[in-house]
């Protein structure tokens, strides 16, 4: 079994990578597995991949690399033991570093051929991820064998030139792409050296037994309880009825505007979204997905999927990891922008 650990800061684009890289390489014949970790009772993420075909198994409530460690390593071994993957796609939170993810792996008993740990940057957030403020990020780049470097359509290319140049500054060993998760730019490349990797023909890093005592360190260094990298999560999951049949695109718009109310107030004085904001609406049985998701506050969020034309009945999940606040905040933010929008009156409400 091949493992590639799929790692980033949230909303770098870790999920759209982890799609678009999957299906060549499912294409080739592979069989894959996925793994995905998200902070909360509530994921959005497992819901898309599931809503794209994907094998999935989740992990929730916790970062992978802390109170999730040993489901990790019982994940791995079910997997193995019932379904038997090629290949396992690893996407650990936007909170989890790579480096952590690793040690959690200690004390795996099945076989790992190859591990690759592809870290996704956001080039629209340059100076934020430069900026020496989140330690997180460059613990991950440090043990990155390769350095995604998303959103390049977006960016100006000074800034993707940049953020490029700092990353291997700090992993020269590291091979770089630039990518778009949302165009599908350069992910055939990154795809190719991956399958090369894994198959031999290109350099891989076997996997390695870490010892009981670089665990521990590993862990000595994992500093979730710093101020300055303790994250809220927050999560919202309901039901949503209307009287008669609505428009796909008035609804889109209406969560789009809350979605920004909401990043917008969060941090009010940065154009870069500090954490992610995301929701998923699904329209059943008919079918038909809806994903939104932001990290700023001047551009409107990034829609993924299609909804019907019209429906009159979904389900609604949003959620929210952030820095420099608490769940509480982010709770009583929601439910003010939510009960003065449009959505609210169709609305069956459910925190989590």
């Amino acid at each position: 079994m091949d493992l590639i650990v799929i790692a980033g800061f949230l909303g770098s684009g870790k999920t759209s990578v982890l799609l678009h890289l999957a299906r060549p390489l499912a294409a080739a014949g592979r069989r894959i597995a996925v793994i995905e970790n998200e902070v909360g009772k509530v994921g959005i993420d497992d819901q898309l991949l599931t809503a794209e075909g994907l094998r999935v198994k989740e992990l929730y409530s916790g970062c992978i690399c802390c109170s999730l460690r040993t489901d990790l390593v019982q994940t791995l071994l079910e997997l193995e033991r019932t379904w038997n993957p090629d290949l396992v796609l690893l996407e650990p939170s936007g909170v989890a570093g790579p480096d952590q993810v690793l040690a959690a792996l200690v004390g795996y008993g099945g076989e790992i051929a190859t591990r690759q740990v592809a870290v996704v940057l956001d080039a629209t957030r340059a100076a934020l991820l430069q900026s020496g403020t989140l330690p997180l990020v460059e613990r991950g780049i440090k043990v990155a064998d390769l350095l995604l470097i998303n959103k390049c359509d977006a960016a100006a290319p000074e800034a993707t030139l940049a953020l490029t140049a700092w990353a291997q500054g700090l992993k020269p060993d590291a091979t770089a792409f630039a990518i778009s998760a949302q165009t599908g730019h350069g992910l055939d490349a990154v795809a190719s050296h991956l399958t090369a990797a894994i198959h031999g023909t290109a350099p891989a890093r076997p996997q390695r037994r870490t010892s009981r005592r670089a665990a521990a360190a590993a862990h000595h260094h994992h500093h979730h309880e710093r101020t300055d990298e303790l994250a809220a999560a927050f999560a919202w999951h309901g039901k949503l009825r209307w009287p008669t049949p609505v428009d796909a695109q008035s609804v889109q718009a209406q969560l789009a505007d809350l979605l920004q109310q909401m990043a917008c107030a969060s941090a009010p004085n940065t154009p870069s979204l500090p954490g992610h904001i995301k929701a998923i609406v699904q329209v059943r049985p008919a079918g038909g997905y809806l994903l939104l998701s932001t990290t700023s506050t001047t551009h409107a969020p990034q829609p993924r999927g299609r909804l019907p034309a019209t429906f009159q009945q979904a389900e609604l999940t949003c959620n929210a990891i952030l820095f420099g606040t608490t769940k509480p905040r982010l709770q009583r933010l929601f439910q003010k922008l939510l009960k003065a929008s449009p959505l609210h009156a169709a609305t069956k409400r459910k925190a989590c």
